[in-house]
């Protein structure tokens, strides 16, 4: 039985069969690792930008403070620009 072309051929069969599913679990197994490792980057960047998010809330009380600040730059610019235009008049009398 063991000299019969039928069985021989199918033990070259199951070795070739063995050794490609051998070759794509390994294979699929690198890809999996793979994987892993790139998840385990994202929940890091997740983890660093849910340390670093700034909340609406927030923008908005800081848009707020930079709007004050501007508008009390414009009108201290305003009050001076007046000073001196006022001193001019002054002189000119």
């Amino acid at each position: 039985m063991s000299n019969d072309p039928n069985s021989r051929m199918n033990n070259y069969i199951e070795r070739i069969a063995i050794g490609l599913l051998t070759v794509v679990i390994s294979f699929m197994t690198m890809l999996y690792n793979g994987q892993q490792e790139r998840i385990k980057d994202l929940e890091n960047k997740v983890v660093v930008l849910q340390t670093t998010k700034v909340d609406r809330g927030d923008l908005k009380e800081f848009k707020e403070e930079i709007n004050a600040s501007i508008s009390a730059m414009k009108s201290d610019l305003i009050a001076r620009l007046d000073l001196y235009f006022g001193s001019i008049k002054n002189q000119n009398k």
